[in-house]
């Protein structure tokens, strides 16, 4: 069974965006941007995304005949449309690498009495998670920072907070899959996932139930990433028996592509240059950018979901009063959009920025193993 997953370790120091109090859908930007920018995305290894919970018959069938439905990949407007990636994997994808790309804070994923998701649950102990709670905003690394101000990413993408909230400026459409692709034949997969609470989102582990001694020295591990494999790992088909940790799904094959609008609105030109250097993971311009990909969907850790993204398309418009218009991908407006987010991250870490432990592990995962 492969590793499920490795972290990203935090920044020592949150970068904090000096124009976030600045954000407004009402108020534009002097030098800002809106529009979309079409991507083609390739698939670097088989992919899979399950379909839409309304598409799902009622009940789970058992015998591979009649689990069709189910294990088939997600489609766009029903069980009938196109093969597709929904806007919300894209956009969650898009989070989950641009936070640690900007040394961004690590947030709590949820605070629902009993709930065990994330760094925060331990068992069924609340008034243990509470205190490690309180202990870890104490820290100041990480989680909920003692001052509640936007990241990097939460100024771009949104947030909604106990006492505020700031609506996102970039959000993905539906990827849709290109010329007709053939689904894959059924795969079966055993899984052996962590439970909701994991002593590897913790540095120290904690080893045993104690939890107060654990508290004195512990701190936050960092951002769940799964690594990225060259080729698919072997996985024996689940036994007819083994009903628990059974998966069955239909992937669409290597070379599958989809074309997707990334939409903006009241963008700042340091911000473009984040989203166009994340997404190409700094191959921008670059035809064949297929050394470091982005994962998606379903059974990661096995070596499914490895995408790329290139520019196909680019209709941006300026806030300014006299407006110009960004068509052409290698327009040097968006290289220098690119710069000007390098001239950001310089500017919080230094020169060597990009061989921080945090950017250095990040690109780690992004290349096969």
């Amino acid at each position: 069974m492969p590793d499920s997953y490795s972290l990203v370790p935090l920044p020592d120091e949150i970068l904090y965006p000096a124009w976030s109090s600045q954000v407004s859908l009402d108020m534009p930007f002097k030098d800002g941007w809106y529009g979309y920018i079409r991507f083609r995305i390739t698939a670097r290894t088989p992919i899979y995304v399950r379909q839409a919970l309304h598409q799902r018959p009622q009940t789970i069938a058992k015998p591979s005949s009649d689990r069709t439905q189910w294990a088939d990949f997600f489609r766009i407007g029903g069980a009938e449309g196109n093969y597709g990636i929904p806007a919300s994997s894209l956009n969650g994808m898009l989070r989950a690498v641009l936070a640690p790309a900007t040394f961004g804070k690590l947030c709590e994923v949820g605070t629902t009495p009993g709930a065990r998701p994330g760094w925060y649950a331990k068992g069924s102990n609340l008034a243990a998670t509470k205190e490690a709670r309180e202990k870890l905003r104490a820290a100041g690394r990480g989680g909920v920072q003692p001052e509640e101000r936007p990241d990097f990413t939460e100024t771009l993408l949104g947030y909604a907070g106990e006492t505020d909230a700031q609506a996102k400026r970039v959000s993905f459409s539906d990827a849709v899959a290109q010329e007709n692709p053939e689904i894959m034949d059924e795969v079966g997969i055993r899984f052996y996932g962590p439970n909701g609470y994991s002593r590897r989102y913790t540095n120290p582990f904690c080893e045993d139930d104690a939890v107060n001694p654990w508290l004195q020295a512990v701190s936050l591990g960092g951002w769940k990433r799964y690594p990225r494999v060259a080729e698919l790992r072997p996985h024996p088909r689940p036994s007819s028996n083994d009903k628990q940790h059974a998966s069955y799904f239909r992937p669409l094959p290597i070379g599958t592509t989809f074309l997707t609008d990334l939409h903006l609105w009241n963008v700042r030109c340091e911000e473009l240059g984040a989203l166009l250097w994340i997404l190409t993971w700094g191959q921008f311009g670059i035809s064949n950018p297929g050394k470091y990909c982005h994962q998606i969907g379903h059974a990661k850790p096995f070596g499914y979901g490895s995408i790329t993204f290139a520019l196909e398309l680019c209709e941006l418009n300026a806030n300014a009063s006299e407006p110009s218009k960004i068509t052409c991908i290698q327009n040097n407006q968006l290289d220098e959009a690119i710069k000007r987010f390098y001239q950001v991250l310089v500017a919080h870490g230094g020169d060597n920025w990009r061989q921080s432990e945090t950017i250095a592990n990040l690109f780690e995962f992004a290349v096969p193993r």
